[in-house]
């Protein structure tokens, strides 16, 4: 299932620009909220890495489920190089897996 982001006025970004390491954090943190019973996760991008392969992003980091402090990898995929859509190809929190396409 594609994920669209919306438009934003203040959006600099032209339409072939790679997301930033912030949009890209907001992304997860959207994908986690949906597929996890109330995550708490950080607001800091430095807590996040970031990995880039052609259209497929690895984002890891750590989320907390059930006061339990747990490692999460989640890969997306942009649709195009216009990066306004991305499919969730597998998101992982320790040794569980919660999806993959």
């Amino acid at each position: 299932m594609p994920f669209s982001l919306g438009s934003n006025s203040n959006n600099t970004s032209t339409s072939s620009d790679k997301p930033t390491d912030i949009e890209l954090m907001s992304y997860a943190q959207t994908i986690l909220q949906d597929n996890l019973n109330n995550p708490t996760y950080s607001h800091y991008k430095g807590d996040y890495t970031f990995i880039n392969t052609n259209l497929r992003y690895k984002i890891e980091g750590n989320v907390t489920l059930n006061n339990s402090k747990e490692k999460f990898y989640m890969i997306i995929e942009f649709l195009d190089k216009t990066y306004k859509e991305y499919d969730l190809i597998s998101l992982q929190v320790g040794n569980d897996t919660i999806y993959k396409k």
